[in-house]
């Protein structure tokens, strides 16, 4: 297979094929929140067992993106990015289960596949992009994550109630496998790049256990994800308990949250790359504040907000707790080696992951003990606040890739 062109220009066809590639698989992943009132309906679960399908997923990618951020550096982006068509495989197959126990399984399975997503589509940026420019193209990527979601969090509520959950999902499972195909048929990996020397893969797994920097920078923002996939998966069942609001129009404020981190994660990037010299430490800092400050203000409770306000809060909320991702990234790729960049960015994403896979279950179960989603807030506000300003002790160092 020849390799692909080698013009400045051709950066722009990747980072159109990974954006289209994010917004569809974010679209399925981010689907348990739309999803949350017919599923607890249909395979009659609670609020703590609806979170474990997001914890379930965040599960696989703890465990596979390490070893998929090392295959990606041995073998290339373009091969292992078929890989991530086992998202679409088995999230299809969930579509006919009848029970919530076959439906885990299925759904960590899934998760195998979003694994390779990340390093994959982050990896081929890193190629592609310069570090002036590199937290603005991993950011507009990453909004991809928020657009896909805000159109599934439309789409999917009136598809669930026209043609029924499992119809929707076999349909999101079908679009996944169709998108990976044409993605990996677009995609060239780019041959000019010098190949890294490959250090043993012990070795490699070895030294990245014992980066502290990176340790620090996943396990924070750990803290960041866990309250993102539990805004994510108990907004619009919040809506709809507490403010009584319809499927389809709790799922809008669910859209505009994320068209919030969409706007977000391009602001956070580009601020990254030229208000703040190509500093990662201090926007993520900021975001952390403004976005544990938001959590601890809702949980003084959103019954009685003015709908305007609630939207509004929504929107910042977005921006923030939502808007971290891109810069994360370029963080992490920029403290790895260069012989373990792929490696160190799952490594990274497998510690973040860690609150992402706690987060929605815990959040869950703080509100069936409490009777309220007001507790869970307030703790989560609380956590990523202190995530927030532990970042200050990262020490911030610079590489060329």
């Amino acid at each position: 297979m020849k390799q692909g062109p080698e013009n400045a220009s051709y950066r722009w066809v990747i980072l159109g094929t990974v954006f289209s590639l994010q917004t569809i698989l974010s679209m399925t992943v981010f689907s348990f929140g739309p999803l949350a009132p017919f599923l607890l309906e249909a395979l009659n679960i609670n609020r703590t067992q609806l979170g474990l399908f997001n914890s379930l997923i965040n599960l696989a990618v703890m465990i596979f993106g390490l070893p998929a951020g090392w295959l990606i550096d041995r073998f290339g982006v373009r091969r292992l990015l078929l890989v991530t068509g086992m998202l679409g495989v088995f999230f299809a197959l969930f579509s006919r289960v009848d029970n919530v126990g076959t439906g885990y399984v299925l759904i960590f399975l899934a998760g195998i596949g979003y694994a390779f997503t990340g390093p994959s589509t982050s990896m081929a940026l890193v190629h592609w992009f310069s570090p002036r420019s590199r937290a603005t193209a991993l950011s507009i990527k990453q909004s991809a994550v928020t657009i896909g979601s805000a159109v599934g969090a439309v789409i999917i509520p009136v598809l669930a109630t026209g043609l029924g959950w499992s119809n929707t999902t076999l349909i999101l499972g079908a679009a996944i496998m169709v998108v990976v195909v044409a993605g990996f048929l677009v995609f060239r990996d780019r041959s000019s790049r010098s190949p890294a020397p490959q250090s043993p893969a012990l070795a490699i797994f070895r030294r990245l256990l014992g980066d502290k920097r990176l340790l620090h920078l996943g396990l924070a923002c750990g803290a960041y994800g866990a309250l993102q996939i539990s805004i994510s998966t108990y907004l619009v069942l919040q809506l709809v308990q507490v403010k009584g609001m319809p499927a389809i129009e709790a799922g809008a404020f669910l859209m505009v949250t994320n068209i919030g981190g969409a706007v977000g994660r391009i602001m956070w990037g580009s601020l990254s790359d030229r208000a703040f010299g190509g500093k990662r430490k201090t926007p993520l800092t900021i975001i952390g504040i403004i976005s544990g400050t938001l959590a601890i203000v809702l949980s003084m409770g959103i019954s009685g907000l003015p709908w305007g306000l609630l939207f509004f809060m929504m929107v910042i909320l977005g921006a923030t707790a939502f808007g971290w991702n891109g810069v994360f990234m370029a963080f992490a790729t920029e403290i790895s080696s260069r012989d373990m960049t792929a490696a160190g960015l799952g490594w990274a994403m497998s510690l973040g992951m860690i609150g992402a896979i706690a987060g929605p279950p815990l959040f869950g179960y703080i509100v069936d003990r409490t009777t309220s989603y007001n507790p869970a807030w307030l703790i989560f506000g609380i956590v990523v606040l202190v995530a927030a300003l532990s970042l200050i002790l990262i020490k911030e160092h610079k590489t060329s890739l």
